[in-house]
């Protein structure tokens, strides 16, 4: 059984006014109770929402997030923890062995999916694969 650990594009894909057909069909071929977030897409959504002009949008984003999303990943919502901090850790270094800077908050996603022995769902690839962890696009998988 393989389980899967959504990136923050993956989330946002889902609340456009018109998601890419091939991941919403991903998603709803997916069996639920494999897929996970991190409590990080929360930061980087909520982020992107605080963003927003006051207006409709930003309303109708924040009490989404705050209730349905919530709702459906309450129980399969990952911490970042010591251990988590610590493969971060050695993520970095051992990117930067190599001179190959990866953003943080993509290298904790990683070191989330590594530690909880997680296929990576995004359509990020590169930064992911460079970080070490097995990824999956739906934006190109067939």
């Amino acid at each position: 059984m393989t389980r899967y650990l959504l990136d923050t594009n993956i989330v946002s894909e889902l609340i456009k006014a018109r998601p890419d057909e091939r991941v919403v069909e991903w998603i709803r071929a997916a069996d639920e109770s494999d897929l996970h977030l991190s409590v990080l897409t929360f930061a980087e959504i909520r982020f992107g929402i605080e963003k927003l002009a006051q207006g409709a949008r930003r309303e109708r984003l924040r009490r989404w997030t705050e209730t349905e999303l919530t709702d459906r990943f309450e129980d399969r919502m990952l911490d970042i923890d010591r251990s988590i901090a610590e493969l971060w850790g050695v993520i970095m270094a051992r990117a930067a062995a190599v001179s190959v800077l990866l953003p943080v908050m993509d290298t904790l996603l990683a070191a989330t999916a590594e530690h909880h022995g997680m296929t990576m769902v995004t359509r990020n690839d590169r930064d992911f694969t460079r970080a070490g962890v097995t990824t999956l696009d739906p934006w190109s998988s067939t």
